[in-house]
């Protein structure tokens, strides 16, 4: 590919002057996108160009020497002027003279358009304007193929100074042929009405050839028009006409600093070398900025010229094989012929056989093979390849393979054997290979097997025929579904049972006798857990595909454990607590009055009674009950009767009280002396 791209590069260097030179063309294999780094590389071989010192609005620059000959609309010059308005002009007699802007009229015309010039476009710019914008030359190469080059240079436009423009003509020498290249050609309809005119004018204002652009716009007044990376070719075709064709946009550059490019004009990295990983066939541009340092206020519009690098994804595919197997008769009568989709040839050809024996290199067609896996490999020269194993059959009575399907798992000690039928000429037939069973009719294809054993039984089903047999094993695994129950033992208060059982597969179903208030959370897990309603006795049995486990829990009830007081006085409230495991209760009451619970199914709650006396407080839980006794006591004191008094004077009186106190008399005619006072035995004289 690099000697192509030479090639190429010699047959247009006449006109194109590369200023960018690109190396790095690549061939990767289909499958490698993205994963394989590229190194490209690119030179900038930037022309010295010379300031023409215009820096002031609307005029033109100084006489310049060509140094050459060279003919336009039929007259020779050596000698330009260039104009700050973006053009060129063969009138020397304008040097340093006022250059108009103001466009009116179309071309060609003697009276507004500048006359003997190149338009490239003719339109209002302000060179010099904040700095920026700059107008150079150069004559470049060696006679009699040296090009004069005139570059405008990052300059502003008049009225719309912030947008950027750049140009370039160029004049060969011997063949007079014209170039014009624009960077970037944009409006400023705020000014001029936001025409410009992209043509060649002759001397006299009679002949102008304007060029029409790819969009179909003429390049003249009054049309407005815009480009980008454009190019223009002017062939002299007689004295006075020219031929207009369009060409790649490849101007001289200023610059040596390397921008790359993708093909979609993203900006991917800068410098002489990158590394890229292309994720398709892509073209990759290098290229370096026209104007150098004067561009750079305005970025990419201030030019880029480059080069390219292309990166070609490669493939080479086995579209498809026909093959012709082995007759039973001639063990080496198969061949095969492969058929090719690929970028092109020549291809490189690889037979091996199953040992890995390289047999042929010779063509993707080949003979003389017996019955074997051939692989068969093909590569471009850049290596990028394709493989493929082939078959090779024995062809006419080849037995058919022997298929018994997937493997079978029971639980029960006999099953059902099945296997593809034997055809034409062919017989079948079932063997033990290793395990235990009894097969009732070993050459039927569908046959019944009995007495498995636990565990692995494997059976084969072989076909046979002339050409060979063939076989094929199917495993009938006897599973031990018989479980083990783990020991239940005793629970108390309903709480809830842990119900556990293993077995080989995992599967099997719980139950329970008796079945009334028993709710079991997953009859199907192997760990799961039973609640029940009632007090007693209960059989869990876990059954599996082939056997069944049992064990007993016995649901006990456990009498609360009571805590209160003893007695208590004076209709003061009390705790009482009830300690009980589960299946929580409530408490209940007998003695001589009224009781009031602060929370009756509590086990921890405060009494209030209404009445002295003794009480029985009762709770109920865990299936049984349990009681306490606390004595009320009356605190008001009790008097004993002392009976009728005769005679004498005094007597003695006896008071049952809990507490001390003071005797005192409340309703008396007489003087009574009590004696002592503060005892609880008194006694009373009466005068």
């Amino acid at each position: 590919m690099k000697n192509v791209v030479f090639f190429l590069f010699c047959l247009v260097s006449l006109y194109s002057l590369a200023q960018v030179v690109a190396e790095g063309d690549t061939i990767l294999c289909d499958g490698q996108q993205g994963e394989f780094g590229v190194t490209l590389t690119a030179t900038s071989f930037a022309v010295d160009l010379t300031d023409a010192n215009i820096y002031t609005d609307d005029i033109f620059g100084s006489v310049i020497d060509m140094g050459f000959n060279f003919d336009f609309y039929g007259n020779t010059y050596n000698q330009v002027v260039l104009s700050s308005n973006n053009y060129l002009s063969f009138n020397t007699a304008n040097a340093g003279g006022f250059s108009g802007w103001a466009i009116n009229e179309a071309v060609p015309n003697n009276f507004d358009a500048p006359l003997n010039a190149i338009l490239c476009p003719w339109q209002d710019i302000y060179p010099g304007v904040d700095g920026n914008g700059t107008i150079q030359y150069a004559t470049t190469g060696e006679a009699p193929n040296r090009v004069f080059i005139a570059s405008f240079c990052g300059i502003p436009m008049f009225s719309c100074t912030d947008i950027c423009y750049s140009s370039q003509i160029k004049l060969y020498e011997s063949t007079n042929v014209i170039e014009t290249h624009i960077a970037q050609k944009v409006l400023c309809t705020t000014w001029n009405g936001g025409v410009a005119i992209h043509a060649l004018h002759n001397a006299d204002g009679t002949i102008a050839h304007v060029v029409t652009g790819l969009d179909g716009v003429e390049r003249n007044y009054p049309n407005q028009w815009t480009c980008e990376n454009d190019g223009w070719r002017f062939t002299p075709n007689g004295a006075n006409d020219y031929i207009v064709e369009n060409i790649e946009f490849t101007p001289a550059v200023a610059g040596t600093d390397i921008i790359w490019q993708d093909q979609f004009g993203n900006q991917i990295g800068t410098g002489g070398e990158i590394v890229v990983f292309p994720d398709g066939t892509t073209t990759y541009t290098a290229g370096a900025s026209l104007c150098g340092d004067a561009g750079d206020w305005c970025g990419f519009e201030g030019g880029i010229e480059g080069d390219e690098v292309l990166v070609v994804f490669e493939s080479v595919e086995i579209e498809s094989v026909e093959i012709v197997n082995t007759p039973c008769d001639d063990p080496n009568g198969g061949s095969a012929i492969v058929f090719i989709e690929g970028s092109g040839g020549p291809y490189n050809y690889s037979w091996e056989n199953s040992f890995g024996d390289t047999i042929s290199n010779s063509a993707a067609s080949i003979g003389g093979l017996s019955s074997d896996t051939y692989q068969f490999t093909i590569s471009t020269i850049s290596g990028c390849e394709d493989t493929i194993e082939i078959f090779i059959d024995t062809d006419g009575t080849q037995v058919t393979d022997a298929i018994t399907g997937e493997d079978i798992e029971v639980c029960e000690t006999e099953t059902i054997l099945t296997a593809n039928a034997p055809l034409d000429g062919e017989i079948g037939y079932w063997t033990l290979v290793s395990g235990q069973g009894s097969i009732i009719n070993p050459a039927n294809s569908e046959t019944t097997v009995t007495n498995l054993g636990f565990g692995e039984n494997v059976f084969a089903w072989t076909l046979e025929n002339e050409c060979g047999s063939s076989d094929d094993q199917l495993i009938v695994y006897l599973i031990n579904g018989t479980p083990t129950v783990e020991e239940l033992g005793t629970y108390s208060c309903l709480e809830q049972i842990a119900l556990s059982a293993t077995v080989e597969n995992g599967e099997g179903q719980w139950s329970v006798t008796p079945t009334s208030g028993v709710s079991i959370d997953d009859v199907t897990s192997l760990n799961t857990f039973a609640t029940i309603e009632n007090y007693g006795t209960y059989t869990f049995t876990f059954e599996g595909c082939n056997g069944q486990d049992s064990n007993v829990v016995y649901m006990t009830p456990s009498a609360p454990i009571l805590e209160g007081p003893e007695f208590v006085s004076c209709l003061e409230p009390f705790q009482l607590n009830a300690d009980v495991a589960g299946d929580y209760g409530a408490w209940d009451y007998i003695g001589p009055g009224n009781v009031q619970f602060s929370d009756q199914d509590n086990v921890t709650t405060t009494v209030s009674v209404d009445n002295f006396g003794m009480y029985e407080f009762i709770y109920s839980g865990c299936g049984a009950s349990s009681s306490i006794l606390v004595d009320v006591l009356d605190p008001n004191p009790n008097i004993e009767d002392p009976g009728t008094i005769y005679c004498t004077l005094e007597t003695e009186l006896i008071a049952n009280s809990l507490f001390s106190g003071v005797w005192s008399v409340t309703d008396s005619n007489s003087q009574i002396i009590i004696s002592p006072s503060e005892s609880i035995l008194r006694r009373f004289i009466f005068t």
